[in-house]
């Protein structure tokens, strides 16, 4: 899969209010990972199973506020949602 061309879409109370790609995060965000490993192993430290790790944001920042919902849709990866409460 072509992670610097797939689709990412931010949605704010249902209404899309930015969208992007994998090419926003260093071109590739298989590159921005590539650069993780690299340094951590510099320090002396490494990625291990299980671990998460981002590897930076395909959309702009969105201004939120408390009964906001906020969904992020990542395509054939699936979508994250969240509610925010006072």
């Amino acid at each position: 899969m072509d992670l610097s061309a797939h689709p990412v879409s931010l949605i704010l109370n249902d209404l899309r209010i930015d969208g992007g790609s994998g090419a926003t995060v260093l071109g590739d965000p298989r590159i921005a990972l590539t650069c993780l490993a690299n340094e951590l192993i510099s320090w002396g430290e490494e990625l291990k199973a299980g671990q998460i790790v981002t590897t930076g944001t395909c959309v702009r920042p969105a201004r939120i506020k408390p009964g906001d919902r906020v969904v992020g849709d990542f395509g054939l990866f699936g979508t994250a949602e969240v509610v925010f409460t006072d």
